[in-house]
């Protein structure tokens, strides 16, 4: 086996040169490519790109995040969702003019039918030198979904360099529960503070908009950096038509909480809220909204949990999401 290298003095970038080899012997067989070309670092970035979308797992860094969030039922067969797409934007220290740059795109699909896609460029600009040198951007979108097992990709890029970072995972999107009261899977959060959240409007990027320091960042990945005051979003739901004299016992019940550590020890109950579904209609729901302090906690692991003691089926499966807590 020979291998034979090509030296071109003055290679112009993107333009495919041709290729012919011929040997003189007879019996030898030679297997070479037909063309070949400099790719120009335009061109590099665009197939990294490519590749990133069709392989995200080899992409994979932890620098993107991606999620999908079942928020209330909206029909027998239909989720209000939250699609989350998370990173941080490195601003060069922090200095005013500096600017950084990131692209990122996600793609939502359900079997093999796209449900949702979203391109975004961001453009970050610090104002004074103390806001937070990273600060994480997590951009929202909310949609409407059937229930199923779904596919989300996400890739970010930096414009001034190559290398992209990606995103793929699968969750599954539970049936609406029918005629029953029952409780959405607690979603954990934060005040955004010194992080960007933006808000999207669905149609592009002019439709978007920028959440202030109090907006409600969810956590894409089950971790506090240090003991700090958190969020819970917990909804309490019933489907179904309502008929006379049924309500109070078809739907009456009270909701508790508690903060769990590692074995199971209570560390934090909350004080238990009677349900009070909202509106009239087929879908009706209450909204609980919990801060928990960050006094309560140290480094380890937890988890958030909330039971529905409903008048007419007594107590029900309790909802939990885990989470850790890292050292100060």
């Amino acid at each position: 086996m020979y291998s034979i290298g090509i030296y071109v003095e003055e290679g112009e970038e993107d333009r495919a040169r041709s290729v012919t080899i011929r040997v003189r012997r007879p019996g030898l067989r030679v297997i070479h490519p037909g063309k070949f070309l400099f790719r120009s670092p335009a061109a590099r970035r665009e197939s990294l790109l490519r590749a990133a979308w069709s392989a995200p797992e080899l992409f994979e860094t932890g620098i993107v995040r991606a999620h999908l969030f079942p928020l209330r039922p909206v029909s027998r067969e239909r989720w209000d969702a939250l699609l989350a797409v998370s990173f941080p934007v490195p601003l060069g220290g922090g200095q005013p003019g500096t600017v950084s740059r990131r692209e990122f795109g996600a793609v939502l699909r359900r079997g093999g039918a796209v449900v949702k896609r979203l391109s975004r460029l961001v453009t970050l600009e610090p104002e004074r030198p103390e806001l937070v040198a990273q600060p994480h951007v997590t951009f929202l979108e909310r949609l409407e979904i059937l229930p199923g097992t779904y596919e989300l990709t996400a890739v970010l890029s930096d414009p001034a360099e190559t290398d992209p970072h990606a995103v793929r995972v699968t969750l599954v999107v539970p049936e609406v529960p029918r005629k029953e009261l029952f409780l959405v899977d607690p979603i954990l959060g934060r005040p955004a503070e010194g992080n960007l959240v933006v808000l999207g409007g669905g149609a592009g990027e002019h439709d978007d908009a920028i959440g202030g320091e109090r907006s409600f960042e969810p956590l894409l990945v089950q971790r506090l950096d240090e003991p700090t005051d958190f969020v819970s979003l917990t909804q309490a739901c019933y489907v179904g038509a309502q008929k006379r004299g049924k309500v109070k016992d078809a739907r009456g019940g009270t909701v508790h909480r508690s903060l769990l550590d590692a074995v199971g020890v209570d560390v934090g109950a909350l004080d238990p809220v009677d349900v009070t579904l909202d509106a009239e209609g087929q879908v009706r729901c209450q909204n609980l909204v919990d801060i928990v302090p960050g006094s309560r906690l140290r480094a380890g692991e937890y988890a958030f949990e909330a039971t529905l003691q409903s008048v007419r089926d007594g107590a029900g499966a309790p909802v939990r999401v885990r989470f850790a807590v890292a050292a100060r």
